[in-house]
């Protein structure tokens, strides 16, 4: 079909917004002849399951296909506007999620240049999407191979005795550190008095402090190995085929139209960090001695903010939610403790709340 043709029979596919036969997709002959005009028509359950479960059967085939633009087109189809999925079939969601999983565990069979937005596109179409207990599972396993994975366990929706046991036996597992208040939420979905301690808190921020200052040593250990060897070889040997890593910490490998390396990338924390240059390498890194004296002078008031934000993420009932927020609200922490109320439509907190101006 020509370009001409096709831009015509889009516009009138849009204009009529026809349902879709259910057979109209077998095969992926049927796919190529109408993805292009596709997310036009109307919305039909049964020919989105089967563009799906094609797409599961077909990734891992040696046949030259697009994987893609199946995932592209199951995306402007299914997710015009909002998830369509939480109240689908449970076999429709089984394949849904198997099309997340076959982008992390075959993601060999994709041009590496497109698997990041296959699998980005994936992640975003199974949020708030419910799970059998295997696919839950599968999630806790494998969380710490991706961020998408990560978030979509801890984001999980609904309550899961799987993933609040997985959390309980893993708490301190260093690459959650950074999300403790994600963390606490599914144990209170299971136990609503419970309540993080200082301890944890110390320990998150402390675990933070020695892998930031690992960082920095790493990055001048290699900043200083870079300046010899420049110094050693001039012109005859770049440092970029010297170095045979590259440099921890950095966002951005050294040029020579670069005087120094750029930022250190130091970790994400959920707070703010006091920073101070790295002199001669004029870099930002953070100001340990100011970092300290803010976090233990507002100790207590990081466990009521870890509070709040953890019952905001959790799934408990909204009664319970809003009896909790009223433990921890303080004039201190009113923006933040506002700001989740808002989000979680707590509207028997708010009026609480306005009692008390």
């Amino acid at each position: 079909m020509t370009a001409r043709k096709i831009i015509l029979q889009k516009l009138i596919t849009e204009f009529e917004r026809p349902m879709p036969h259910n057979d109209v997709i077998e095969t992926y002959t049927d796919f190529l002849r109408i993805r292009d005009f596709l997310p036009a028509y109307e919305f039909n359950p049964i020919v989105f399951q089967k563009l799906v479960q094609l797409t599961c059967d077909l990734w891992k085939t040696e046949k030259k296909i697009s994987r893609i633009s199946l995932v592209e087109t199951i995306k402007k189809y299914g997710f015009p506007e909002e998830n369509l999925l939480i109240n689908q079939p449970l076999e429709l969601r089984v394949h849904m999620f198997e099309l997340f999983k076959l982008a992390f565990e075959a993601g060999h069979f994709v041009h590496p240049k497109q698997l990041e937005d296959i699998t980005r596109i994936c992640n975003k179409m199974i949020i708030n999407l419910e799970l059998t207990h295997i696919q839950e599972k599968w999630l806790c396993d494998n969380s710490n191979k991706n961020i998408f994975i990560c978030n979509r366990l801890l984001r999980y929706p609904s309550k899961s005795t799987i993933i609040s046991n997985w959390i309980k036996d893993n708490y301190n597992i260093d690459y959650l550190r950074n999300r403790r208040g994600e963390v606490v939420s599914w144990i209170l979905d299971q136990d609503s008095t419970f309540e993080i301690d200082k301890a944890t808190l110390i320990g998150d921020f402390e675990y933070f402090n020695l892998k930031d200052q690992q960082i920095i040593k790493e990055y001048i250990d290699d900043f200083e190995i870079n300046k010899v060897l420049k110094e050693e070889f001039g012109d005859f040997l770049e440092a970029r085929e010297a170095l045979t890593r590259f440099p921890i910490g950095l966002k951005e490998f050294p040029t020579k139209e670069h005087s120094n390396w750029g930022e250190v990338a130091i970790s994400s924390r959920f707070y703010r960090i006091p920073m101070k240059v790295l002199e001669p390498h004029e870099v930002l890194i953070p100001d340990f001695e100011r970092l300290n004296e803010q976090f233990y002078d507002i100790l207590d008031s990081r466990k009521q903010l870890t509070m709040i934000w953890a019952i905001a993420y959790s799934r408990i009932d909204m009664a319970v939610k809003e009896t909790l927020l009223q433990k921890y609200y303080s004039e201190q922490n009113y923006k933040s403790i506002l700001k989740v109320a808002k989000r979680i439509r707590a509207v028997n907190f708010l009026k609480w709340m306005l009692e008390r101006e």
